[in-house]
Formats: C-alpha cells, structure tokens, sequence
C-alpha cells in the first residue's frame, strides 16, 4: 500500500476520525475500526467488536488523535476569524476586543490540548486536557457544531480510558 494513503473512521455519531496507513499493516491514528461515540461508548467495530477491547496503544493513539483533530479546527478558525476581518478592514485595523478574547479561548484550549499529548507521551496514563469545554461561539451556533460534539467525545474517551 502506498504510505500516503489517507483512511477516514467515522464513529457512530458520524464524527470523522482520520488515520494514516503507514503500509505493512501499520498505521498511524485511531487503530482500524475503533470508534467512540458521543454518549462515551468506545469499541472496536464489525466482527472486532466482540472478540476484544482496544488495546492500551490504540487507546493512547486515538486519544492523541482526537486531540490533534480538535486542534486543527480551533486553529482553522481562528486563522478565519482573523482572515474575515483583515479582509473586511482591508488589513489595516486590529482585531476587535471580542474577536481577541475569543481567539485567546480557542488558542488556550490548542495549548491545553498539546500539553495534555505530551503528557501522554511521557506515559501518563491518567493525563487529560484542562479545559474539557468548547470555546463559546462568537454568533450562536446550530447545535451540529462539530466542536461541540468532538469536546463532548473527548470528556467521555479521557473519562472512560
């Protein structure tokens, strides 16, 4: 298999879990077919599901995975936050007070989230993030949030693991 070749999961709530097929049989991310679902169910899917549980890397490795996941989208959107206004202004003004602070939020949880990997990979079994709540949205969002529902799977993956 060719070692760039991108695998998408998707838990039962349909949340997207990627994973990196390193070839030989090896890959990088949540382990083939583990899931965890929103209501704190984690597993392993199809015919895997009754023969075993995950084992404690592939837990750790959909821990980190989950984490990096969340990461990229706070900074996905702070990095449009910042673009939206550049280009409403024209570049030439600052951000906005509110704009700060909610960029400020979303920047604490990435940096929450990278202490909690590093932890993880110094062997620290019971390691979690500290900020366990997604960032408030600056306009009231649909309850589909895809934040809201990762941050929800990860209180229940780090609180069940």
């Amino acid at each position: 298999m060719d070692s760039n070749v991108q695998s998408q999961h998707q838990n039962q709530q349909g949340v997207p879990l990627q994973g990196q097929d390193l070839g030989q049989g090896q890959r990088q991310g949540p382990g083939p077919g583990l899931y965890a679902n929103a209501a704190g169910s984690v597993g392993m899917n199809g015919a895997q599901e009754a023969s075993s549980e995950p084992t404690e890397e592939e837990q750790v490795q959909y821990k980190i995975q989950l984490l990096l996941h969340i990461n990229s989208i706070l900074l996905a959107r702070v990095i449009q936050m910042t673009q939206n206004k550049n280009a409403e202004t024209g570049g030439t003004a600052s951000l906005p007070d509110n704009l700060k602070l909610l960029a400020s939020q979303y920047l604490k949880r990435v940096h929450a989230n990278l202490q909690c990997i590093s932890q993880v990979n110094q062997g620290i079994k019971k390691a979690k993030p500290i900020i366990l709540e997604p960032p408030q949205p600056l306009v009231q969002q649909p309850a589909q949030d895809i934040l809201v529902k990762l941050y929800l799977l990860m209180s229940r993956v780090f609180e069940i693991w």
